[in-house]
């Protein structure tokens, strides 16, 4: 892989990560802000829920404390509980505590205000303001008997008791209606029930959220029994939120029933009494991120694209040198060492790399020079060698053909001086030794 591959391949790979990293931060903290967003918008939709129910709450129960607090109310309600009822002379008392009661609940504000009041006792009685209405014949005795409310209120021991949504037992047409009631205890005796009934369309108003659909409405008790829930919960979720304990810190949790995680936000009422939790989806609360993810995959795609090109022409023209650099580095020969390379470039790199090139070559060159040049002093020093070992080969020669004419004409003086003119030469070109004694010279040169 050549270098211009490398530097597209590198920073094709670096962008890719660096474009992944950033789109996947701003995803993640979308959709972090997304699910605060949501929490603390359901927060306040609770609050808000949680007020409300207080307010629509707080006019019921504020009239079974008016009833409970008018001595007329206390007396009429001992009278109907104590009184011998097979007397047939009790009858007037029976029907004079019947009428203060129902005098009591006749009025402008509680009709005005409120479905109805109800106040009845296990021996039957059962008193109403909500004279509208065609209400129930038969035995109302063994209704009120069977009342679905009626242990609750009993063990509450005249505290204020806040029925869920159910259909009126005490009216041929049964609509739906939630209540709060209160056992009437003096003293320390059961008299009877007093029930404030509100219609459910005003119920259901409270918990209305207006442009939500993917939005669960629930609320429970402390008992833990579902007090309202809407249509979006299903038969099998009631059982888990009905037991379930929303955590102050964490926002989502996974719903077992169906599997999915859903952001969570509850509220507690002091006074009522009642936990409402609001429940979204959160895989349809994080469906406006779609558009943004597929924007930024497009957009990332682009980038990448883009910068591809301006990587791919950059990379062409900081490489252009370097190969040009590269085909004179190849066309080098010992002739045209000395000639200058000029290389356009505005990098100063390569600026640099091809003065110190030329450096090199001008060096390499002036090396070759040297080197020739001291071969050719080493050839002639061999050469002066070599002819001054063959001249004395020549003096040699001309040395013996004299001693040879000398032995023809027996002068034996010729023959002596040619012998010692010979040694001496012979020991001047044979010995190694830049120098001689005086002594060697002299006995070497006596026999002359």
């Amino acid at each position: 892989m050549n270098f211009r591959k490398k530097i597209l391949l590198s920073y094709t790979i670096f962008i890719i990560i660096i474009v992944a990293i950033l789109g996947g931060v701003f995803l993640k903290h979308r959709e972090k802000t997304l699910e605060d967003s949501a929490y603390k918008s359901l927060k306040g939709i609770a609050n808000q829920m949680s007020q409300q129910l207080e307010n629509k709450i707080y006019p019921m129960d504020f009239i079974t404390v008016q009833v409970l607090s008018d001595s007329r109310f206390i007396s009429a309600m001992t009278t109907l509980t104590t009184i011998n009822r097979e007397e047939h002379s009790n009858q007037s008392y029976i029907d004079e505590a019947k009428r203060v009661i129902s005098s009591m609940l006749l009025t402008y504000s509680i009709d005005k205000n409120f479905y109805s009041v109800n106040i009845f006792n296990i021996k039957g009685d059962f008193i109403t303001s909500n004279l509208k209405n065609q209400h129930t014949t038969g035995d109302l005795k063994k209704k009120i008997n069977q009342w679905r409310w009626r242990k609750h209120a009993d063990d509450a021991r005249g505290r204020m008791v806040i029925l869920p949504s159910y259909s009126d037992p005490w009216t041929s047409s049964h609509p739906k209606v939630f209540s709060v009631a209160r056992a009437v205890q003096w003293p320390n005796r059961n008299m009877g029930y007093i029930e404030v009934q509100q219609s459910y369309d005003e119920f259901e108003e409270i918990f209305y959220i207006p442009n939500e659909e993917n939005i669960k409405i629930i609320a429970k008790t402390n008992q833990g029994e579902i007090f309202f829930y809407d249509n979006l919960v299903k038969n099998e979720e009631l059982d888990y939120y009905a037991n379930l304990e929303v955590p102050i810190n964490k926002t989502i949790i996974e719903n077992p029933v169906t599997k999915k995680d859903e952001i969570l936000a509850s509220t507690y009422s002091d006074y009522t009494g009642i936990t409402i939790i609001l429940s979204q989806d959160k895989k349809s609360l994080l469906e406006p991120l779609l558009f943004p993810a597929k924007s930024i995959m497009i957009i990332s795609i682009i980038i990448i694209i883009v910068c591809f090109i301006y990587i791919s022409i950059v990379s062409k023209k900081l490489v252009e040198p370097i190969r040009q650099l590269k085909e004179k580095m190849e066309e080098m020969e010992l002739q045209n060492l000395p000639e200058k390379i000029i290389i356009e470039s505005s990098n100063d790199e390569i600026k640099a790399l091809n003065n110190s090139f030329q450096h090199l070559r001008q060096r390499l060159d002036e090396s070759i020079k040297r080197e020739l040049k001291y071969q050719e002093l080493q050839m002639k020093a061999n050469f002066d060698s070599l002819q001054a070992q063959v001249n004395p080969h020549f003096i040699y020669n001309i040395l013996t053909v004299l001693s040879n004419k000398g032995i023809e004409n027996n002068d034996e003086e010729i023959c002596d001086i040619c012998e010692s003119v010979a040694s001496m030469l012979r020991y001047s070109t044979s010995t190694l030794k830049p120098s001689a004694t005086i002594e060697t010279s002299y006995k070497k040169s006596i026999r002359l």
